[in-house]
């Protein structure tokens, strides 16, 4: 595949304040937990004013060609890839606890979306090991808390975070600099429309 060229890629940052400011752009103000990725993220630590001027300054960007696509100047992405594919999985479980749910043309449709998400959680996986070599075991985030809800109100919270994931993706697709991590956002970003447009058509028949 090949890509336009691009202007030199911007230092990378510390892949936890990357997710950081990707979520603190998409969450509202009075929402401290984030519907689509639950794992908390470390707060940085608190550096005293008169520290801050030693604290070494970030490596200029390099001369020369711009390194590959999905090489090892992306590893500060890995950790944000890494709560992307298992946010993915998270809305795959809901979907196929759907599905089950529903049974019918509603459960098939519903079953074509958890294998969507489930090839977005791959894709992004896929990414990871380009980058860092290391081939880990997909899961999602722990079980969450709750009591079952009726298939109405899943497919509710479902269009919710659909939204939600969409918003994520692009916004991460502005923060990064490499080219083929940025079409993938953009690919998932543009699938999780798709899937806001295919949970509003199953509410409506409802």
């Amino acid at each position: 595949m090949e890509y336009a060229e691009t202007a030199a890629p911007r230092p990378l940052e510390d892949g936890h304040d990357l997710f950081r400011r990707v979520w603190a752009r998409v969450m509202p103000e009075d929402r401290v937990d984030c519907p689509f990725l639950v794992l908390p993220v470390p707060e940085p630590e608190d550096v005293p004013p008169d520290a801050k001027a030693a604290l070494p300054a970030l490596p200029p960007a390099p001369e020369g060609p711009a390194p590959l696509c999905l090489g090892p100047a992306c590893a500060p992405c890995l950790p944000l890839l890494r709560e992307l594919a298992a946010g993915k999985l998270d809305l795959a479980r809901a979907y196929r606890s759907m599905a089950r749910q529903a049974g019918g043309g509603t459960g098939r449709t519903l079953s074509a979306l958890a294998g969507d998400e489930e090839r977005h959680a791959r894709r992004l996986a896929a990414a990871a090991f380009l980058i860092s070599g290391e081939r880990r075991a997909l899961s999602p985030h722990s079980a969450r808390s709750g009591k079952p809800c009726s298939l109405s109100l899943a497919l509710r919270r479902a269009f919710q975070e659909e939204q939600r994931a969409g918003l994520v993706f692009r916004t991460a697709r502005e923060e990064l600099s490499d080219p083929a991590l940025r079409q993938l956002m953009e690919d998932i970003a543009r699938e999780d429309a798709g899937h806001v447009r295919t949970v509003l058509a199953l509410v409506e028949e409802l």
